[in-house]
Formats: C-alpha cells, structure tokens, sequence
C-alpha cells in the first residue's frame, strides 16, 4: 500500500527534468546516426557500383559491436555520464573527418572503412553507459514506460532522419549527412552537461589491478548475464535474427534501387517504415507486457519479423515492403522495451555497464558475418532469393523460444 501511495505522488515521467534533458539530447544524436546510417550505404554504393561491397560496409559497422563483451568493465569503472560525454565528442570528430575528406574526395574504400569501424567502437561505450544512467534518473516502477519513452523517441528520431536524410541525400548527396551527424553529437554533449544528478561512486573493488582484475570483473558480470535462463534461450535465436537482420540492412540500398527501381527517397521510406513500427510498438509495449509474459511476447514477435521478410521478398512493391517493415519494427519496439526493462530490474547498478555491455555484444556476434555473408552472396545470388532465404533463417531462430518454461505468476515485466 506504501509503494501504491508513493507512486501515486511521485511525479510523471514529463515533469522529470533529467530525464526531459537526456531524451532531448538523445533524440538529436539519433537523428544524427540514422542520417549517418542513410548515408554510409548510398554513398558506397554510389561510388563503387558494387552491391558486395555494401558488405564490407555493414561489417566494418557490425564487428566493433563484439568490444561490448569487455567495453562494459570500463562502463562501470567510470561515471557513466562522463562516458557518453567523451564517446560523443569522439564521434563527432570522427564523423565531421569523414565529411571533409570525402568532400575533397581523397576517401579510398579502405579508409572510409577504418573510420567507419573507429567510429562505432566508440559507441560501444556509449550505449551501456545510456542504459545504466536510466535508472538512475527514474523511479523503478516508471522504469518500463521510460524505456518506451526512450524506444519511441528514438524511433521518432530515426522517421525524421530517414525522411530528412532521403530529401538531402535526394538534392545534395550523402556527404553533408556526414557533418549533420557530426553536429548531432556536440548536440548531445551539450545536453549532457546540464544533467543534474549525484556523481555515482564506483562500487569497492578487490585489491588489485591490470588485466587479471579486469577479466575477474568481466567474469562477475558474465555470470550475471548466465545466471538468466531467458537470456540463455535468447542467445540462440539472437544469433540467426541478427545474422539475418543485418543481410538485410547490407542490401537495403541494393534492393530498393534494384528490384524496386526506386530512389534515395524510396530508400528513406524503407528505414522509416521500421522507425514508424518501433514508434507503435515501443508506446504499446508496456500495456502488452502487463498483459502477456515476456516469454510468450518474444517468439511472437520473431515470427512476425520473419514472415514479413519473407512476404516483401516475394513481392517486390514499394508498399509491400513498406507494410512488412512496419510489422517488424512493431514487434522490435515491444521486443527490445521488455528486454531492457527486465535486466535493467533485476541487474545490481554497480553491474550494469558489464552486463548490459556482454549482453548487447553476445546478441550481435553474428553480425559481421551476416553482413560479410550478405554481400558475398549478392555476386552469385539475386537480392530477392537472399531476403528469401534470410527471412527463413529468422522463422527458424525462432524455434528455441517456443521451449521456454513458465515463468512465475505475477512476473510480467511491465
């Protein structure tokens, strides 16, 4: 009854100035990555020709992703804040480097690659960092609506850089994207500097030092993660959907401008049917979470994913692929909020960055190959027969997830 009356005072999520504050930021930085997104395929694509070169793009993208397993051990040596400040800073530096050299176009394939992959190591920081900061800024019973607050804003900021970035890219090309995304990370330094909040203590270590005190940290944080059983399940089929998923953002570009025939603009409107389902789905998630357990929500919603990449393979229309991306990113926006929402529940605040950051890099260590595989298969194979086959790949990880046990009554994660 005390915990009913104090959440009854505790004020709503839009009075909460932290929170406001770093949304606000957020949502620019993503504007700015969706932008960077956009353009880092067209602008390949448009200089080399080539659809297998998108691969080694999507690669260059995906394989710092595998730095999370120990990124997360210096996440939580430092104040998170702190870190979002510094990795932002970097990217920008990073991004607005591209800018200039591709504008004086002294841009080789090799080394628009290394600084793709320098910039997205950084990241790996950023992103456990984020997501340990959560929770220490909002009430733990508004922590899963804050989550579809964060999901929705993101997604809202990923429609507006699609279609922002396809009108550019449609009139100016993808170079200026480079520098608007440069701008949206000084954007987010800036808002992360008004944070209000009490430097966060870093939890007592044991006596030591170097690499063998890391790894023992790493360790702890990995046990956490196993110590999961839905987690563990979750591997499984987080492997074949990430592999698949990221064939097909490699070829995203290659099939609109191939079997759909369309534009830079057409392109833009293929990412913004997945950020206009992630919007639905991340707004929705909490009432569907209290209604269904997580267990029955996840291998729902990976079937959905991949019976919608089977459709749009096989039929090769605009809308078609419209209407089926808009039904994956629904079942990504209720996914991923449930996800973040339970580990952020049950994982120790001095553990977060480790966990967060082993979790985020176990569930995409297939994306490097499925970007590599993707491009490779696209000299010998048409881009609809890939979509086909990757959509089949999804329906299959979904398997391991029909055996998940029952949980408890009552531990719905909304």
């Amino acid at each position: 009854m005390a915990d009913q009356e104090g959440a009854e005072r505790r004020p709503s999520l839009w009075r909460n100035s932290n929170l406001l504050i770093l949304l606000s930021g957020q949502w620019v930085s993503q504007v700015g990555n969706n932008l960077f997104e956009l353009a880092v395929y067209w602008y390949v694509l448009a200089q080399t020709h080539q659809a297998a070169d998108l691969g080694w793009v999507g690669t260059a993208m995906a394989l710092p992703g595998v730095l999370g397993l120990m990124t997360g051990v210096f996440v939580d040596r430092m104040d998170h804040r702190f870190t979002m400040v510094r990795s932002d800073m970097i990217r920008a530096a990073l991004s607005g480097l591209l800018g200039v050299l591709a504008l004086l176009h002294v841009l080789p394939l090799w080394l628009f690659l290394v600084l793709v992959l320098l910039l997205m190591a950084v990241g790996t920081f950023f992103g456990p960092a984020a997501t340990a900061l959560v929770p220490q800024i909002v009430a733990e019973d508004q922590l899963a609506a804050a989550n579809g607050l964060n999901a929705s804003a993101s997604s809202s900021a990923g429609l507006i850089g699609m279609f922002g970035g396809g009108i550019v890219m449609s009139l100016l090309g993808p170079i200026l994207l480079f520098f608007l995304n440069a701008g949206s990370f000084v954007v987010s330094v800036v808002s992360l500097l008004f944070l209000r909040m009490p430097r966060r203590v870093p939890a007592r270590r044991a006596p030591g030092g170097g690499i063998a005190q890391l790894y023992s940290e790493w360790v702890e944080g990995f046990r956490v993660y196993r110590s999961i059983p839905l987690l563990r399940t979750l591997l499984l089929t987080a492997l074949f959907v990430n592999f698949a998923g990221q064939g097909l953002g490699v070829l995203a570009a290659a099939w609109v401008k191939g079997p759909l025939h369309g534009t830079a603009f057409d392109y833009a409107l293929f990412g913004a049917a997945i950020t206009v389902g992630a919007i639905a789905g991340s707004l929705t998630a909490a009432g569907i979470l209290r209604r269904f357990r997580l267990e029955e929500v996840l291998p729902a919603g990976i079937v959905a994913i991949g019976a919608a990449v089977v459709v749009l393979s096989r039929i090769p229309l605009l809308w078609v692929t419209m209407v089926s991306m808009l039904v994956a990113g629904m079942a990504m926006g209720v996914m991923n909020t449930g996800l973040t929402t339970m580990m952020q529940r049950i994982v120790p605040q001095e553990k977060m960055g480790r966990v967060f950051g082993t979790l985020g890099a176990l569930m995409t260590l297939a994306n490097p190959f499925g970007a590599a595989v993707a491009g490779g298969l696209a000299v010998v194979w048409s881009v609809p027969f890939i979509y086909f086959v990757l959509g089949c790949l999804i329906l299959i990880g979904s398997l391991p997830l029909f055996r998940l046990g029952a949980r408890p009554a009552g531990s719905r994660v909304a």
